[in-house]
């Protein structure tokens, strides 16, 4: 990774003149860094630490840990700093006020390239498939193109790296500087309910964002919906630039306070209510959709290889995103090129992906994790299936217990054999998560070890049947209390067709 090097005075005139330091002006003129962390475990020698607090600690703890990695300066919190400078006294120490802030204006002095245009997108479901949507168009459309978040930094068919959602903000900022070094022009990035909250996007104006939906989820965190609401609402008020483009989901209960929070931006809307992009008809056939949708006052048709009526949706807003930044004279042309180019999109991993098949009866894996999502898959297969529909899901610990009554209730009505199983129960029992759930759901049958319910859910398949293995989509990890272990759903379905 190739970072600028950065002379301590000009971090500090970034910073502002409400700063504190423990350095003379000569001093400030005289070092000089070469990278920044957040992480006091990944600081190289010559470094920069933002000493950062989190929600547990103090981000002074670390420092200690990043003096004997080598940093060559620190930043604090201002209310830390008189007892850190009495404690470390040998360390070039700099205070700020609001420190999270100011991360996005202290990693571009570190990285200050970025691609040219920058997608954003929010929503409880469908964040994953829109970005990984717009970058398979992208290709498509011969532009080099560039998606980030839950499925990680991919590009050119590859997956640069993984992690969270939303990154953190150094990290982002790291990631757009080598995307754009790469000669990456366009980039779309998932922007999060927690990310949103903790500034993760600081430094970030986004040139066109969406809003998918908003459902029931991240409670344990946000506490309130109208807390998880208006997280999601500072994509528009405080990471985007005035005057560009949101695309709204129109359908939404919501979206009269989503237009609202989007005053500075152009909105344009999609959904099947009246809209700027009106779906008008959905016909599945199998894992092909054929759709017809108004564009503008004027009507197209196309198909679209994936299945799943909210995929459709997820499209939609991805070619609206598309359309939204191109002059209005040529959006005409380059929805025509669009329509082409949906035609041979592929299936995002985990979300309702066709994995196989088992005497005859179909085996999808979907990221369902929440109650809309869990209802939106079943809902989708449901409509169209010959024979039985099968789910199996957990709920995981540590997180929404109100989810599980919803998502048992749900299955309940939708399916017609259910399992319930373990998904990532963390430091919860999981025999009381799965209880939980199964109060709400008497059809169902329990299973814990969730390999051995995938086994059970695949066997019992008949003709025209459907499965669906819901919950974990990509993720190759179970998580029982701190530690991770191996898992992934995809793997365990090859090893059980394979037998």
């Amino acid at each position: 990774m190739t970072m600028k090097n950065v002379r301590l005075d000009k971090l500090l005139a970034v910073l502002g003149g409400g700063c504190k330091t423990s350095l003379s002006e000569q001093s400030q003129k005289s070092i000089l860094l070469n990278d920044v962390f957040l992480d006091s475990r990944k600081v190289t020698p010559g470094s920069l630490f933002v000493a950062l607090p989190s929600f547990v600690d103090s981000g002074a703890y670390y420092i200690d840990e990043a003096k004997l990695q080598g940093a060559a300066a620190v930043i604090v919190e201002t209310n830390d700093f008189e007892a850190v400078k009495k404690s470390n006294n040998n360390i070039h120490l700099i205070g700020v006020s609001g420190l999270r802030d100011h991360l996005g204006k202290i990693a571009q002095l570190f990285y200050p390239n970025k691609p040219d245009l920058i997608y954003a997108v929010t929503g409880t479901n469908g964040k994953s498939s829109v970005v990984d949507f717009l970058r398979q168009f992208w290709e498509g459309l011969g532009i080099q193109g560039a998606s980030i978040g839950t499925m990680g930094v991919t590009f050119g068919g590859e997956i640069l790296s993984s992690g969270l959602t939303t990154m953190d903000s150094v990290s982002l900022h790291k990631e757009l500087d080598r995307l754009a070094r790469k000669g990456v022009t366009h980039v779309a990035m998932e922007a999060s309910s927690h990310g949103l909250h903790q500034h993760r996007l600081s430094g970030i104006l986004a040139d066109v964002t969406a809003f998918t939906n908003i459902t029931h989820e991240h409670l344990d965190y946000h506490k309130t919906f109208e807390n998880y609401l208006d997280a999601k609402l500072l994509l528009f008020k405080k990471y985007t630039k005035k005057g560009s483009s949101a695309v709204v989901n129109v359908d939404g209960e919501h979206f009269n306070k989503i237009k609202s929070a989007c005053r500075d931006q152009h909105i344009v809307t999609y959904g099947e209510n009246k809209s700027d992009f009106q779906i008008i008809d959905i016909i599945a056939a199998g894992d092909v959709q054929h759709l017809t949708v108004n564009v503008y006052g004027q009507e197209y048709e196309f198909t679209l290889p994936i299945a799943g009526h909210f995929q459709a949706y997820n499209v939609v807003c991805a070619m609206a995103m598309i359309l939204s930044a191109e002059e209005f004279e040529k959006r005409q042309t380059l929805f025509q090129k669009l329509i082409k180019v949906a035609s041979n999109l592929k299936p995002v991993k985990g979300r309702l992906e066709r994995v196989g098949s088992y005497n005859n009866g179909s085996i999808y894996i979907d990221f369902a994790h929440t109650p809309d999502s869990l209802s939106m898959v079943l809902n989708s297969l449901k409509n169209q299936l010959s024979g039985d529909l099968h789910v199996v899901f957990g709920c995981g610990g540590n997180r929404d217990t109100l989810k599980r009554k919803l998502m048992g209730e749900i299955s309940d009505k939708v399916a017609d054999y259910v399992i319930i199983t373990d998904d990532n129960p963390r430091n919860e029992e999981p025999a009381v998560i799965r209880k939980m759930i199964m109060n709400y759901c008497p059809k169902a049958i329990e299973i814990g070890d969730r390999r051995e319910a995938i086994k059970k859910a695949i066997l019992q398949l008949m003709p025209g049947d459907v499965l669906v293995i819901a919950g974990k989509g990509h993720e190759t990890g179970q998580i029982y209390g701190d530690k991770v272990m191996p898992f992934s759903d995809h793997a365990v379905v090859g090893e059980i067709l394979g037998e």
